[in-house]
């Protein structure tokens, strides 16, 4: 998991989506731009430190709501928007949904749900490219007794230090991964919020299903390798491919952390002929 960069343009999409609707919608639009224009002012100003939570009600009420929402419908200017936020990604994070790291970016999530903020449904700073997975679990309900739900990927300081672990069970002869989180290690301003991702995007779980095929990979690549490299070897081996990948992927990128599990697993490495 890593952090995304913002596409800090804003009106000038909004502009673009409602400049290009049919005039019954446009003139509404384009009637309440000043107070869209401060709500988007609203949102920024609680973003760096994030405090995206204490942002006030939507001060929005039908039909606005309506032409709100519809901001976020099939246009070529909404197509433009997603087109520049993902290019504005790392070429290898624009793969992969960063609320999982598992799925593909399919799908945008509205941040501050579109539900309770239809203001805020074009804001570049409001969208995120994520698999559907994701934002079906993450859903409308954002906030838990006032705190944030979900990382954000923008303005969240995603710590550099390792909190996602692994272990390597038997069961039945078949090697099987358990995921967890070393909540000490995580910093206390960041320990709810990152707990609650894992919990309500329910990760552990989908990580164990996705190391099923991902073992499998890795026992087919050592296996035949078996005659030639030792233990300590092939040890150094999956331990270096699962630094390259946390250095390109984060240090806490679940196939890294499952590569050093498998690395440090004894009853792994013995059933795999080393």
């Amino acid at each position: 998991m890593k952090n995304l960069i913002p596409l800090i343009r804003k009106m000038s999409y909004w502009d673009d989506i409602v400049n290009n609707k049919h005039l019954a919608a446009r003139t509404p639009l384009q009637a309440i731009r000043t107070d869209v224009s401060n709500r988007f002012t609203t949102f920024t100003n609680h973003t760096i430190p994030n405090r995206l939570e204490a942002i006030s009600a939507s001060p929005f009420v039908t039909p606005n709501i309506e032409l709100l929402e519809s901001c976020y419908s099939k246009s070529n200017g909404l197509s433009r928007l997603k087109t520049k936020i993902r290019e504005k990604q790392s070429v290898l994070l624009r793969g992969e949904c960063q609320y999982c790291n598992i799925g593909e970016s399919t799908t945008f999530d509205h941040y501050l749900p579109q539900v309770y903020f239809p203001e805020f449904s074009a804001l570049s700073i409001n969208l995120f490219p994520c698999c559907s997975k994701c934002n079906i679990e993450k859903g409308k309900e954002w906030l838990l007794l006032g705190n944030r739900k979900i990382i954000n990927y923008y303005y969240d300081a995603l710590p550099n230090v390792s909190y996602l672990n692994c272990s390597i069970l038997y069961r039945n002869n078949i090697p099987q991964a358990n995921f967890t989180l070393n909540a000490a290690a995580i910093p206390v301003n960041l320990r709810t919020i990152i707990t609650t991702h894992f919990n309500t995007l329910k990760l552990f779980d989908r990580y164990k299903q996705k190391s099923n095929s991902e073992i499998t990979d890795v026992l087919n690549a050592i296996i035949p390798l078996a005659g030639q490299l030792n233990r300590v070897q092939i040890k150094a081996h999956l331990v270096s491919v699962a630094n390259r990948t946390k250095a390109d992927k984060g240090n806490n990128y679940w196939r890294a952390v499952l590569m050093l599990a498998l690395s440090n697993s004894n009853i792994f490495l013995t059933k795999s002929g080393y």
